[in-house]
């Protein structure tokens, strides 16, 4: 006769353990990385740090002393937008808190000074009955995350409306808005029309125009010297500062070297904010140079003398003539400027 094993009581089962281990995990998780964003906040120092803007912040947390940016003018204000603290979350290696970052869209900075007492709560008495901070808010929240993803490194974005938000001519009863994010592209600045839906409590949708202004705040060089073309640029004579622009800040110089390794590509003016197409690497032959060309394979080494054709910049090709033979070369110039033929 077959014996059937079985266990009786109430015993936990393995597996409901495991589960029941996830759940205590994933809940204690939740409540160590949940940060909130705060609405409004009043900074006194001249930057602005994660613990400013985070509700209930840990004042031992690694990440409070993280700068967020520059603090405005004294008695004045500035907006931090939730995508920008995400991206500075993701940045720093905090992944968790970026994810679980709850709160508006935007937190309100007030640059405070000890001997003013201002009252951030104060809000003006509106006459209308939209609520027009709740639709610019939605249109800076969809443009805010847009604006992130091509804004470059070192930027934030400054956002807008060209008319006060009051006198956006927003239609009776409306609740919702979705804005055309079409007309962004690689890059955004300056003056932008807007295509926006506003939808009514009816469902019905209609398509009017707001009229916004992008601006972009980081560090730019700044020439403190005149430049005639092909000059060497110098270290002592080039100086950064923080700016605000409407322009493309993908076209300002951000040098990858040390700037002695660059040259004026046209002239440059005292005071002239440096642009991409106004400066280029530095030759380190010229043409008309004579120097040395190495070749090698394997054990063979070869040095030969050259003349240059043309001038030599890293990282890019040079035709060259050996003295000797006179035959014409095709090199390659490295990062450190020799000269090594190809095999």
């Amino acid at each position: 006769m077959l014996k059937k094993n079985f266990k009786t009581g109430h015993g936990p089962r393995l597996l409901y353990l495991y589960v029941l281990a996830f759940i205590i995990f994933v809940a204690f998780s939740s409540q160590a990385f949940a940060l909130t964003l705060k609405d409004k906040a009043v900074v006194y120092e001249e930057q602005i740090y994660l613990k400013d803007i985070i509700v209930e912040a840990d004042e031992e947390a690694a990440w409070g002393n993280i700068v967020v940016w520059y603090s405005p003018s004294p008695n004045t204000k500035r907006s931090i937008y939730k995508s920008f603290v995400v991206t500075l979350f993701r940045k720093n290696g905090y992944f968790a808190e970026a994810e679980s970052l709850e709160g508006p869209n935007k937190v309100e900075i007030l640059r405070a000074s000890t001997q003013v007492n201002i009252d951030t709560q104060a809000i003006e008495a509106k006459s209308s009955t939209l609520d027009y901070d709740l639709l610019w808010g939605k249109v800076e929240e969809q443009l805010s995350f847009r604006l992130s993803d091509i804004t470059p490194d070192g930027f934030m974005f400054l956002l807008t409306s060209e008319k006060e938000i009051t006198q956006i001519p927003w239609p009776d009863k409306t609740i919702d808005v979705i804005c055309d994010l079409s007309v962004i592209r690689d890059i955004a600045y300056g003056r932008l029309a807007i295509p926006v839906d506003a939808v009514l409590d009816s469902g019905q949708k209609k398509r009017l125009i707001v009229i916004v202004v992008i601006e972009y705040e980081g560090p730019v060089l700044i020439s403190t010297k005149d430049y005639r073309p092909k000059e060497q640029l110098e270290e002592d004579s080039i100086i950064k500062e923080i700016r605000k622009v409407s322009t493309n800040p993908n076209n300002f110089f951000s040098p990858s070297k040390e700037i002695s390794y660059y040259q004026s590509k046209s002239f440059i003016r005292s005071g002239d904010v440096l642009m991409q197409n106004q400066v280029e690497i530095r030759p380190v032959f010229f043409k008309g140079d004579i120097t040395k060309l190495t070749y090698q394979s394997g054990a063979i080494y070869i040095e030969v003398v050259v003349e240059l054709l043309e001038d030599a910049i890293p990282n890019k090709k040079v035709r060259v003539q050996n003295k000797q033979s006179g035959m014409e070369i095709v090199a390659f110039v490295t990062e450190d400027g020799d000269l090594v033929a190809f095999p």
